[in-house]
């Protein structure tokens, strides 16, 4: 399958691009990046589209004539710090949905998108409606609502999927994980709080090949909440830190709140907020 994915030098992005050319699919990816280093032992193995996606007037052409058979969304401008409530994040929801009608001019036949754990704000409970409490969450669910409806339109599959923490190699250094390893190797006392949120972590690697799932499988069309069905409080020894715990499982289920929207989505069981991706 022809796959186009931006956001492919980011941390889940490199992961799945991975993971899709293992899959025998063909790739193109977008990044703005010149030497993706997440990137470098694929060289070769991709077609390297630089570019953002603000200027998909500049590279539209290249998109056209690669012809995606499908499309998966990573890219995202303003994940971390004081842009994840800038007015900003507005033009994200623009570029989702241009790009959502280049794909389908192009020929794809499926869109994937990542939204957020944000998207649930601090009471993720599948069973309660989305109240997000940042500007960075608003957008994320305004921009899987606008391109579910915006698909039926175009007579295009499209997938939401709502990542939770994740975690593996090539994380952003100074996420969590990454930070305290980076602490406790410098032999100093990590900076933490009391340990007591709710944090489901999942592998990239298993997130990755969960994307992948969503776009292989024809069926697969709505909201995915992706997680490992498992949120101990941080300061519990189950957590992900510990060096003798395997990577997990995704596991799905129906979103029930997707489901009674009209949609036919299945999803994983998400916990609570944490900082493992720019969720």
């Amino acid at each position: 399958m022809r796959i186009f994915v931006t956001g492919a030098s980011g941390f889940i992005g490199s992961h799945l691009c991975r993971d899709l050319i293992r899959a025998g699919h063909e790739l193109l990816a977008l990044s703005r990046e010149t030497q993706p280093w997440r990137l470098a032992d694929l060289t070769g193995r991709f077609t390297l589209l630089r570019g953002g996606l603000d200027d998909q007037p500049d590279w539209a052409h290249r998109l056209e004539a690669f012809a995606p058979e499908a499309v998966v969304h990573l890219a995202w401008n303003g994940v971390a710090g004081s842009a994840r409530n800038s007015p900003a994040q507005a033009r994200n929801i623009v570029w989702t949905t241009d790009l959502l009608e280049r794909s389908a001019r192009c020929g794809a036949r499926a869109f994937v998108g990542t939204g957020s754990q944000a998207e649930y704000g601090g009471d993720p409970d599948l069973e309660k409606p989305e109240k997000p409490t940042t500007v960075y969450g608003e957008a994320k669910l305004s921009s899987g609502r606008m391109g579910a409806a915006i698909a039926r339109e175009l007579g295009i599959r499209f997938a939401w999927i709502r990542i939770f923490s994740v975690f593996g190699p090539m994380d952003h250094p100074h996420w969590l994980i990454p930070g305290l390893i980076r602490d406790l190797l410098r032999g100093q006392t990590p900076a933490l709080t009391g340990g007591e949120q709710l944090w489901d972590f999942l592998s990239v690697v298993d997130a990755a090949r969960a994307v992948r799932l969503v776009v292989e499988s024809e069926g697969a069309a709505g909201i995915f909440p992706l997680g490992s069905g498992e949120a101990p409080a941080a300061r519990d020894d189950r957590g992900p830190a510990r060096p003798d715990r395997p990577a997990t499982r995704p596991r799905f289920r129906q979103d029930p709140l997707s489901a009674r929207s009209g949609h036919a989505p299945q999803g994983g069981h998400p916990a609570a907020a944490g900082p493992g991706v720019a969720p």
